[in-house]
């Protein structure tokens, strides 16, 4: 979902004080799957990708996101994070996120 400044949707507007903005450097690991899903992420700042790790145990990229967009939105009805890790992958990314359930 891309969060541009004038369509940023209102539970972000609404939750925008409850933030917590966090500052990874690459290769930062944010989550893996089957974490507990405890926040979803938006991202201000730099680029996350989902990864995927093959049996051979070399890493997959299937998705990169960068500023604006959001991820992790299983917080919203799981208790675990459903897809693959999320990794920093620019050289520095700023995250800003919530607890859905608080």
């Amino acid at each position: 979902m891309n969060l541009a400044a004038d369509q940023t949707p209102i539970v972000y507007k609404a939750r925008s004080n409850e933030m917590r903005h966090r500052d990874l450097a690459a290769g930062a690991t944010l989550f893996r799957q089957g974490d507990p899903a405890v926040a979803v992420y938006v991202i201000e700042r730099g680029q996350v990708a989902l990864v995927r790790h093959t049996s051979e145990g070399r890493r997959v990229t299937l998705f990169t996101a960068g500023p604006g967009e959001s991820f992790a939105e299983a917080a919203l009805f799981s208790n675990v994070y459903l897809s693959p890790d999320w990794r920093i992958k620019s050289k520095r990314a700023c995250l800003a996120s919530f607890d859905p359930c608080n």
